[in-house]
C-alpha cells in the first residue's frame, strides 16, 4: 500500500471528494460528497494492513497443519487462485479449524494435486468424513467388518497359445 501513512491533498471537485498524490497531482482515489450535516463517512478499508491480514491467515492454516504441509497448502491455493487468495485462505481457514479430525497424510496428497482451492478442500473433506463414518479404513477401500477375501495374483501364464499352431486353427482349437 504505497500511500498509507504517508501524506495526500484533498480537494472537493463537482460533489466528490478527490485525494491526490502531493508531488504530482495525480487521483489516487474519489468519494461522493455527502452534503448532509454532521455525517462522518470512514472507509475501515482504508485502514487495514492487508498484507499482515494475509500472514495471519497464513499463520491459522499452519497451526492447524504443520510447518511444512501449512505452508505447501497455502502455495497450493496462491498458485491456484492468486486474485482471490484472501478468500481461499480465509476459507481454508475456516474449514480446517471446523474439523474434529484431521488426516494430514490425506491432504499431503491433496496438496501435490493440479489445482486445490477451498472449495475443492471442502468437499475432499466431506468425502473423507464420509468414508470413514462408513467404516472404510484410510489403507485400503474394504470396509471394515466385511469379508471380503483378497484376489489372488494374476497369472503371468497366457490362457490361450501365444503362437499359431502349425496348419491348426489360429486359437489352437482342434478341428
Amino acid at each position: 500500500m504505497v500511500y498509507q501513512q504517508g501524506r495526500v491533498g484533498v480537494r472537493e471537485q463537482d460533489g466528490r471528494l478527490e485525494i491526490h498524490e502531493l508531488e504530482s497531482g495525480d487521483v489516487i482515489a474519489a468519494h461522493a460528497l455527502h452534503l448532509g450535516k454532521g455525517h462522518t463517512t470512514r472507509n475501515e478499508n482504508h485502514y487495514r494492513d492487508h498484507r499482515q491480514k494475509e500472514a495471519d491467515l497464513e499463520q491459522a492454516i499452519v497451526r492447524c497443519l504443520g510447518e511444512p504441509l501449512g505452508r505447501l497448502l497455502c502455495a497450493r491455493l496462491r498458485e491456484t487462485m492468486p486474485r482471490q487468495y484472501k478468500d481461499q485462505l480465509r476459507g481454508a481457514r475456516q474449514l480446517l479449524e471446523s474439523e474434529a479430525e484431521l488426516d494430514l497424510a490425506l491432504i499431503g496428497d491433496w496438496v501435490t494435486r493440479e489445482r486445490l482451492t477451498a472449495g475443492g478442500l471442502k468437499e475432499r473433506l466431506a468425502a473423507a468424513r464420509l468414508a470413514k463414518a462408513r467404516g472404510r479404513d484410510g489403507d485400503s477401500d474394504t470396509p471394515a467388518g466385511s469379508r471380503h477375501v483378497a484376489p489372488r495374483p494374476y497369472s503371468v501364464r497366457p490362457t490361450w497359445p501365444l503362437q499359431r499352431p502349425a496348419g491348426g486353427d489360429p486359437w489352437g482349437r482342434l478341428s
